[in-house]
């Protein structure tokens, strides 16, 4: 758990980051929104692979949090579909954004460490790359445990680290030299996160951080090379698990889900 004042930082990083994209939009450069209609696409596909279509048959109830301000819930079919994310009384007061809302989603201005839902009553949630923004990652896991019906299910990512990596991001992260993610994640600890959460992995991925650090350390930005070189290269750490008590997960088709090792 980080502290009230740090949080409050990082959610101005956020802030600020999507005050940038909506003065992007206002000048119809819709190229940085498009990801979400595309994030939507790949999702529906990975639950497909998993047996799990009817997660998008357009009869589930479905919860994002950390949604920014329009969500990959805003281009998935569901019965009840809500989003929430602590800035969204700031997205809800930029036109720019508002306007590439789905009307059909509600959007609600709550942080993930205390969700107005009720409890058992949801099929699906979503949290994509923001369990390293929030106040405390471990209250968050136990309020979407709590939302989820015996046997729902969590899609959750984060940008992961290499083990050098995890304790350079740390040292920055304290010194506020990186003021947006106040926590980080390795493969084996994001996996044991999970678990030790109450849930069940049925199905993981873990990006490439080799091909990430060599990215970084060729690009133009600055920014980048410096990541690179200083180790901190992200790649991206993306799970499907499942809330016990329901039936059980269908086979993954795509072979045997990674056991913990590795960074």
């Amino acid at each position: 758990m980080t502290s009230s004042e740090r949080w409050e930082k990082a959610q101005e990083y956020e802030q600020s980051f999507w005050q940038s994209i909506a003065e992007e939009v206002a000048q119809d450069s819709l190229g940085r929104i498009d990801f979400y209609s595309w994030r939507a696409g790949e999702l529906r596909k990975r639950f497909e692979g998993l047996g799990l279509a009817k997660l998008t048959d357009g009869s589930r109830r479905i919860v994002e949090l950390g949604s920014g301000p329009i969500g990959v819930i805003g281009y998935l079919p569901g019965r009840d579909r809500t989003a929430l994310d602590p800035l969204n009384r700031f997205y809800a007061a930029n036109e720019h954004l508002c306007r590439l809302r789905n009307p059909d989603v509600r959007y609600l201005d709550a942080a993930g460490e205390d969700i107005p839902l009720d409890d058992g009553a949801w099929d699906l949630v979503i949290m994509e790359n923001c369990i390293d923004h929030t106040q405390d990652p471990g209250r968050v896991m136990r309020e979407i445990h709590r939302l989820l019906k015996p046997g729902g299910t969590l899609y959750l990512t984060v940008n992961g680290r290499s083990r050098p990596g995890y304790w350079v991001h740390r040292l920055l992260a304290k010194l506020e030299l990186d003021p947006g993610h106040p926590h980080t994640f390795t493969k084996t600890r994001f996996q044991r996160f999970i678990r030790e959460n109450g849930f069940e992995i049925a199905w993981f991925d873990a990006g490439s951080w080799w091909s990430a650090w060599k990215h970084d350390l060729l690009a133009k930005s600055m920014r980048a090379r410096a990541k690179g070189l200083l180790g901190v290269s992200e790649h991206l750490l993306s799970c499907v698990a499942t809330k016990p008590g329901g039936q059980s997960f269908p086979a993954w088709k795509g072979g045997q889900v990674p056991v913990d090792g590795g960074s």
